[in-house]
């Protein structure tokens, strides 16, 4: 039997400052997928400093995001309003974050639709 193995280049996409602790991003990041696309798959994967979280349907995703307020993204999850008012307004700015990136993380969308977002220093 013969296998195949190959180098991978990976480009990576415009970073955001992150107001939250990388659990809570990476809560975010599931809500807003299965708000965007309630039947896509998404997966978490640990690595030595990052967590990768996979979403299916990038696009939709983006599109998601690209296309409420604020208030509506908020109003998705009533967990997200729960915390102290700090922790709210962390919540909001990570959201401001994502909706001014949307144009720019298109362009990380793969050719299969899907989109993986590194959390640093996990």
């Amino acid at each position: 039997m013969s296998f195949s193995f190959r180098p991978v280049v990976e480009t990576w996409g415009t970073a955001s400052s992150c107001f939250v602790d990388g659990d809570a991003l990476e809560q975010i990041l599931l809500d807003l997928a299965e708000f965007s696309d309630p039947s896509g798959i998404t997966e978490t994967n640990d690595y030595s400093d990052n967590r990768v979280v996979w979403i299916q349907n990038g696009n939709a995703l983006l599109n998601f995001i690209d296309g409420n307020s604020i208030e509506e993204l908020v109003d998705q999850n009533s967990d997200w309003a729960l915390g102290s008012d700090e922790e709210v307004a962390n919540i909001r700015t990570v959201l401001e974050n994502m909706k001014s990136l949307c144009t720019e993380w298109r362009k990380s969308v793969g050719k299969d639709g899907s989109i993986r977002f590194y959390i640093d220093s996990y």
